[in-house]
């Protein structure tokens, strides 16, 4: 047997990985020009820079052209402790920076890197997995202030082998706690696999062993730039190992969080919001509340939890009926739907003009019904914290810090309460109640008519139930005899309720502005809680009907309006809401019901993907149908389109005639820009117009037409590796036959039944790019041809002269067994081979003959023992082909072939 080890030039397909992080302020340093307190970039800290950063704490002012350079003391804001800093620092005194932070003078650099003990996790410990005391949990928050928590003292590693753990293991102090594979228990499972090794270890370190020098450089290598901040020295070490590992072997141990789970349904499972039909968007209501939630995370808009003071949306919840111990004003029930969970939240009664608004209302709603925690039920429709495990979800999500105002029935104490929530400068106020006067409307509605008025003048939106009379009463309106206050106030939005049918279920008419969903799964409640015994079940959590419930549910979603823009007046919400409003088949809901997706995109405008160059196709050119790459230079500019939950939902399609060429959603970087390229597939043949569409999570659509793209078929490339040409061989000898195909426009390989050798004498005696064959004696023209899918053809011809094939040998290499054998350098190496001849039979001694194309000549006989030479470091890789040449008696020569492999095991 012949073997032939000739290696044809290859194709190789690079994939190039990339690191993104977006800045912390909206001028975080990119250059070492920016000096840490010189707050109005004019490259020196003066009083100049004390009277901007006063200004700014004082809100007197936007933006400061050096917003980084004026937080000197790195803790997120600017402040009058900002400002004082750099005026001590103005006047020579001496002013010690925090250990984590710039002094002020000195240049910042384009990473700075906080320890900032005030980061807390979800929790403070996990419990150890192999029996030990529990681990810390740690936190690190990137440029954006988003928080992630991971495991302390531990990290996630893969090793390349044994020999790589253990050096793993002792420079970091390591204990392995799981070891690189999933194993089912015993009797667990099915007949099938039972145990999975993935080679992922989870490894207990000590954090020390890795160290901080050049963690920095680590990070705006991998394009980080402004400030990022860890819960300890630890975390930041921890963090520093893994940065400094160019192939991620070495990973955290985050901890993980589950979708928008609420109220517990049975001891492990939970009510699940996100399946609200109206929480979704793409449902039959498609009212898209996740969704918005979503856009703002898009948008960069952080939660009432990590938003500067004061700087989240208050939502006031006017009502009666709050849940909250009398005394103390700590929620009853353990519920920790209210903001902030676990602690009091803010509220004020304005009947006894104290900051405890709890106890059960004797108010009754409409109809005569006792509704005790009906303030409490209002405020879970609009404001219950999400993703809690427990009660429910509001509308604000996350983004809203609610005020609940306690009055009792009076509407001289509403007024009151409209008052102090804007005291309490609350942005939205939501008003779950309804009067009805009928002709003495206006004879006592100055001060509550004042108090709406001056709410909306000052930029507070307030909304106000339309009422719960029957739907199948007459509407109200301005002007006659049927009249439902406050909603027919200037400047009050006016909420009217549908049901799961999208009709209209209570009162109607002109003033109603909006209309919002009931029969809401709001909190927990002191009835609600009573139902059962085990806190399981969705009857733990209260139901909400009527306008009482829709109106706190659309003003959650005008605080995600407020949110995405502060500004937004009385005027601006209701044109959006209506604007945006998804249709009723009931022609009484005129104006629509609330879309909260749509109303949060109308707000502020989701910029869609930039598309700064085409690098291909490009004009009047000429591609391959299929098998080029197309690209464009682009990128997503929105803030928050590189947070995990986003990655890879931008789509870029390349077509023609409307037909796909190619899409892909992977960012990738070429010249140090961002873009989007893939492969294209079998594109039409002749000259087209071809457009781009880069579409991104938000059905923002970019588009670029490129005119007079065409497109041509390359015919196959045929290259003969073995035979050569005019080689001689035996009719009895076993002949490798081997070709090089390759076509742009074809899969990789070449698709195998597609190439077809033949002999003008044997005919057609193979198939694919490798094979073996025997040949008749005589003098061959042997072609060998390549066609491809759209029947284009390449054929190769050489000659062949096969004698006959009596008395040939043959010869095998028995050991080493495997091709390529590896050694190391000085090892003794035993070589196996054997020969046969029809006429000699057994062929021995002298007839054979070993040799190493790099050491020349080993011996003979059918076993030897050689050393081969090898090199002296671990890039030095030395490939041997050892030949076993057999020769019988009439001087016929056969050779068998193996690799040896000398090399330096590191």
């Amino acid at each position: 047997m012949r073997r032939s080890h000739r290696t044809p030039s290859l194709l190789t397909i690079a994939v190039i990985a990339f690191a993104l992080a977006l800045g912390f302020h909206s001028d975080v340093a990119t250059s070492s020009n920016v000096i840490q307190g010189d707050a109005d970039c004019s490259q020196d800290v003066d009083v100049e820079d004390v009277g901007a950063v006063l200004a700014r704490a004082a809100s007197l002012t936007g933006e400061l052209p050096c917003e980084t350079a004026a937080n000197v003391n790195c803790d997120g804001a600017i402040s009058a402790r900002d400002a004082l800093s750099i005026l001590r620092f103005v006047g020579g005194v001496a002013d010690e920076a925090p250990e984590y932070c710039t002094s002020i003078g000195d240049a910042l650099g384009d990473v700075l890197i906080a320890i900032d003990s005030s980061l807390e996790p979800d929790q403070e410990t996990i419990d150890s997995l192999n029996g030990g005391p529990p681990q810390p949990i740690e936190v690190a928050r990137d440029t954006n202030g988003v928080q992630m928590d991971f495991v302390g003292g531990e990290v996630v590693y893969k090793p390349e082998n044994d020999d790589d753990l253990q050096a793993f293991l002792d420079a970091h102090n390591g204990v392995v706690v799981r070891d690189g594979t999933t194993t089912l228990a015993p009797g667990a499972g099915g007949a099938g696999v039972q145990s999975i090794d993935h080679g992922y270890y989870v490894i207990k370190i000590d954090p020390l062993t890795s160290s901080l020098d050049g963690f920095s450089d680590d990070l705006e290598n991998a394009g980080f730039t402004g400030q990022v901040a860890f819960s300890s020295e630890n975390a930041a070490r921890l963090m520093a190992l893994a940065v400094a590992d160019a192939d991620l072997r070495t990973q955290l141990n985050p901890l993980v969080q589950g979708d928008t789970s609420e109220h517990p349904i049975t001891p492990s499972t939970y009510i699940n919001a996100d399946t609200f039909a109206y929480f979704t968007n793409g449902s039959f209501l498609d009212i898209g509340v996740s969704k918005a939630w979503s856009y703002l995370r898009y948008q960069a808009v952080v939660s009432a939890d990590d938003a500067i003071p004061f700087q989240a949306v208050r939502v006031a919840i006017i009502d009666a009926g709050f849940a909250l111990n009398e005394s103390t004003g700590m929620p009853l029930n353990g519920n920790i739907d209210f903001f902030p969970a676990g602690a009091k939240p803010a509220q004020y009664d304005v009947v006894d003009g104290d900051t405890t608004a709890g106890g059960a209302t004797s108010v009754k709603c409409q109809g005569g019904f006792t509704c005790p925690w009906h303030g409490t039920q209002a405020f879970g429709a609009c404001c219950a914290i999400p993703d809690n495990f427990y009660g429910s979800a509001g509308t604000g999500g996350n983004y809203v810090v609610p005020i609940l105002i306690k009055h009792e029935g009076r509407l001289s104490e509403v007024a009151d309460a409209i008052r102090t929530a804007e005291l309490l400068e609350a942005d939205v106020i939501s008003l779950s109640y309804a009067y009805t006067c009928g002709e003495w409307c206006g004879w006592f509605e100055a001060g509550i008519g004042d108090t709406t008025d001056d709410a909306g003048l000052n930029g507070r939106i307030l909304l106000a139930a339309a009422g719960n009379m029957d739907d199948s009463g007459q509407p109200f309106d301005i002007g006659g005899d049927t009249h439902v206050r406050p909603c027919e106030f200037p400047k009050v939005i006016c909420v009217g309720s549908i049901d799961q049918n999208k009709d209209n279920l209570r009162n109607w008419g002109t003033p109603v502005d909006i209309w919002g969903f009931e029969g809401i799964l709001t909190t927990v409640t002191p009835e609600s809680a009573a139902f059962d015994a085990d806190s399981l079940g969705t009857d733990e959590v209260s139901v909400m009907n009527g306008t009482s419930a829709s109106t706190p549910f659309v003003a959650g979603i005008v605080a995600l309006m407020k949110s995405l823009n502060p500004s937004l007046n009385y005027t601006a919400v209701r044109q959006i809401l209506q604007a945006t409003a998804n249709p009723s088949p009931d022609p009484k809901v005129a104006h629509g019901y609330v879309n909260a997706l749509e109303a949060v995109l109308a707000v502020r405008f989701n910029e869609p993907p930039i598309i700064n160059d085409v690098r291909a196709p490009l004009p009047k050119q000429t591609y391959n149908y299929s098998g080029e790459l197309f690209r464009i230079d682009g990128f997503d500019p929105e803030p928050g389109a590189y947070l995990p939950e986003f990655m890879n939902q931008t789509i870029a399609a390349f077509l023609v005639d409307g037909d796909l060429l190619c899409v892909t959603n992977q960012l990738s970087y070429r010249d140090g820009l961002p873009g989007y390229q893939c492969v294209i597939n079998d594109a039409p043949l002749g000259t087209h117009d071809v457009t781009i569409e880069v579409r991104d999570p938000f059905m923002g659509i970019r588009t670029v037409e490129i005119n007079e793209v065409t497109f041509v078929n390359t015919p196959p490339l045929v290259e003969v590796i073995e035979p050569d040409d005019g080689e001689t061989f035996y009719a009895t000898q076993s002949i490798e036959f081997s070709a090089f195909v390759f076509d742009p426009e074809e899969p990789i390989p070449f698709p195998q039944n597609r190439i077809i050798w033949e002999s003008d004498i044997d005919g057609e005696f193979g198939t694919g790019s490798t094979f073996e064959a025997n040949l008749s004696q005589g003098d061959h023209t042997v072609t060998v041809t390549a066609t491809d899918t759209k029947g284009v053809a390449t054929a190769v011809s050489f000659s062949l002269n096969i004698l006959s094939g009596e008395g040939i040998p043959t010869v095998q290499i028995t050991s080493p067994a495997e091709s390529p054998s590896f050694h190391g350098p000085g090892e003794q190496i035993t070589f196996i081979g054997n020969a046969t001849d029809p006429e000699d039979e057994a062929l021995t001694g002298a007839s054979l003959e070993w040799s190493s194309s790099i050491d020349g000549f080993l011996g003979t006989g059918e076993q030897i023992t050689a050393t081969l030479s090898g090199g002296s470091n671990c890039a030095d890789y030395r490939d041997h082909v050892i030949t076993l040449q057999a020769t019988d008696s009439d001087s016929h020569e056969v050779t068998d072939e193996i690799h040896v492999v000398v090399t330096i095991f590191c």
